[in-house]
């Protein structure tokens, strides 16, 4: 107890500061993780739309580049 510094006993927090404290943290947590699954929902959805476009993009050229291929050698 000696080395503890010297406060009083008005600044040791109780049980019920820290179950106050757990409380307010799971709130926060709580509003964090829905906050993150909105953000990862969107984020599926972005590379999703991404993904497909560069898809089509890649059949387009590839079928045209087939075709042009197929007309230079007859």
């Amino acid at each position: 107890m000696s080395m503890l510094p010297p406060v009083g006993w008005a600044d040791v927090a109780t049980k019920s500061d820290l179950d106050s404290v757990r409380t307010e943290m799971r709130s926060e947590f709580s509003a964090v993780r829905s906050d993150m699954r909105a953000l990862e929902a969107n984020l599926r959805t972005e590379m999703h739309q991404s993904i497909r476009a560069q898809t089509w993009a890649l059949v387009g050229w590839t079928t045209g580049l087939a075709g042009l291929i197929v007309a230079l050698t007859r």
